[in-house]
This record gives C-alpha cells, structure tokens and sequence, in this order.
C-alpha cells in the first residue's frame, strides 16, 4: 500500500461519523476504499440515503493522519492496515 494510500486510509478509519462495520463496508464495496477521501460521494453508492454518513471533513482526518504517520516514523508504534500483508489473516 502506498504511503498516500495508507495516509487516507488511516484517516478514513478516524473519523468519528463511521465505526467499524461502515468502514469495513467502504472496503469490501470499492477496490480502492482510500478514495473516499478524494471523493465523498462514493459514500452514495455504498449506503441507503438512511445509514450514509455526512461528508468527512477531509482538511482535519487528513492532518491527524500525517501526525500519527510522523509518530510511526520517529518509532513510537507501527500502523498496520487490513491492506497489509502481515496483517493477521483471522482478523481480516
């Protein structure tokens, strides 16, 4: 997974409008979940009017994204996305 993938992603997963069945829902209903970030209205192909989540404020999920990337680089912790794969295959 590409960095800039992996930065929205990550971001994607902190925003507090989608838990984690919406987000898994976002990743199994398009081949490249991240773009969500670029283009909102995905959302709209994915959910019932009824269950869609409001717009992600991109500018914010973004720039705590880049934190928690920094953070990784100085080797505080590691992120490691679905998308990875060492990620436990049983928690997939």
């Amino acid at each position: 997974m590409k960095n800039e993938h992996l930065k929205k992603w990550l971001a994607l997963s902190l925003w507090d409008e989608i838990g984690p069945v919406k987000l898994n829902k976002i990743r199994t209903s398009l081949s490249e979940p991240w773009k969500v970030m670029d283009d909102p209205s995905l959302l709209e192909v994915i959910f019932t009017e009824k269950q869609r989540p409001q717009s992600p404020p991109v500018d914010e999920l973004l720039e705590k994204a880049d934190d928690l990337i920094k953070l990784q680089d100085q080797g505080r912790f590691q992120i490691l996305s679905i998308f990875d794969t060492r990620y436990p295959g049983l928690l997939r």
